[in-house]
């Protein structure tokens, strides 16, 4: 049975991408992309360990895990929330607000991140739909 790259089910943002076909060290590409998207974050640490099956924590925020996992030349950088900070709940505070919230911050990081991931030849993709086998399909955005 085919599959597809792993998305953590918690994720607000996925940004998928083709790996280049250039890219012989995945662990410095790997790197390459932390060095970008750190820009855009105040404070983060270096993520360790897995996340779920088959996904590895990129970096750790106050505001959200970032995770990365591959599959066959197709990778997703996923924006997983953490739990709301205590204070901030209140009759107006739900999780969707808080998924709200941490899904536009995702959207401004990315924005900010997307020159500086081209130039690492990251190709932005969509999902756009999958076989009933379980096969991916993505097309260039």
């Amino acid at each position: 049975m085919s599959r597809g790259v792993l998305v953590p089910a918690e994720s607000v943002y996925d940004w998928y991408f083709a790996v280049p076909e250039d890219s012989d060290d995945f662990e410095e590409l790997i790197d390459g992309i932390r060095e970008v998207l750190s820009e855009g974050i105040d404070a983060w640490t270096l993520g360790r360990g897995w996340y779920a099956r088959e996904t590895s924590i990129l970096m750790d925020t106050a505001t959200a895990i970032i995770t990365i996992s591959e599959y066959c030349g197709m990778a997703v950088l996923s924006v997983v929330p953490k739990d709301a900070p205590e204070d901030m709940w209140g009759p107006a505070r739900t999780r969707e607000v808080w998924r709200s919230i941490v899904r536009g911050w995702a959207e401004q990081l990315f924005e900010k991140s997307k020159e500086g991931l081209g130039d690492l030849g990251l190709k932005r993709c969509r999902h756009v739909g999958t076989f009933s086998n379980g096969e991916q399909v993505f097309e260039l955005a």
